[in-house]
């Protein structure tokens, strides 16, 4: 569950970069066509809103998958930890302490 979580925080923030790349090129692109004289300026500031609406969403999309991302990092590197905390016990199979000398389930002997 946390590989997931890492990886819809990634695929977000993916979604808010393109997003906002969307909107800056969008935005530019109207600029240069008002510049042109290919748009009125009603057109153009329409144009502007939408492609600054996109953006602004991209944004949000980056607060929101930046720290989902982290969050499933933290917790996946914790999870790691305790597995390492831990091995099986060559008798029965089972997940014991790493530091335990004889197991709690089937009292195999490490020694």
């Amino acid at each position: 569950m946390r590989r997931n979580i890492v990886i819809l925080g990634i695929i977000i923030s993916t979604i808010a970069v393109v997003m906002i790349l969307i909107g800056i090129g969008g935005t530019i692109q109207a600029e240069n066509a008002l510049f042109a004289n290919h748009l009125n300026s009603n057109t153009y500031q329409q144009q502007v809103n939408t492609y600054a609406t996109v953006g602004g969403f991209g944004i949000i999309f980056l607060i929101i998958g930046i720290p989902l991302t982290l969050i499933g990092l933290v917790l996946k590197s914790k999870e790691q930890k305790q597995i390492s905390s831990t091995r099986r016990c060559p008798k029965c199979g089972r997940e014991i302490p790493f530091d335990a000398v004889v197991c709690p389930y089937c009292q195999y002997d490490f020694k």
